[in-house]
């Protein structure tokens, strides 16, 4: 399955950045990518603040689970929140249990792929690629992958 996933952070812009850390998507309620998201999937990133698609990058790895607490998440995770990106701190500021989805993510290669006029995220940021999807962003057709 192929996917598009916003965030609310900085993709790197080196590969080597990319492999070196797990990338987490944390949520209140079990939204469907928590149990979709698999190894050998592929994640398009999308960069919010340049309103373009900035790497392919293809699932090595996941780890799913629900949390209780911060304490439960870093053990589970094995991630340490204080010294993360703004998004994973916010999430903890408003609330401190949920949903984790970690994938390992492995680039595939960097693109510069803007976002087509008048198209709009689902409000979560997550949207799935069917072949009508990749044409909109000429992105290649699923059988081409």
């Amino acid at each position: 399955m192929r996917y598009i996933a916003t965030a609310q952070t900085q993709w790197p812009e080196s590969e080597g950045k990319m492999r070196e850390q797990g990338w987490h998507w944390l949520w209140q309620t079990q939204l469907w990518p928590y149990k979709e998201v698999n190894t050998g999937d592929i994640i398009y990133l999308y960069q919010t603040n340049e309103r373009r698609i900035v790497w392919e990058t293809l699932v090595s790895n996941t780890l799913r689970f629900p949390y209780e607490n911060q304490g439960e998440f870093e053990h589970r995770a094995q991630f340490d929140v204080r010294g993360s990106d703004n998004y994973i701190v916010n999430k903890f500021a408003k609330h401190s249990r949920g949903f984790c989805l970690r994938a390992e993510l492995q680039p595939v290669r960097r693109l510069n792929i803007a976002k087509p006029d008048g198209f709009k995220f689902p409000q979560k940021g997550w949207l799935r690629v069917d072949d009508e999807i990749a044409t909109k962003w000429g992105l290649p057709a699923a059988d081409a992958k």
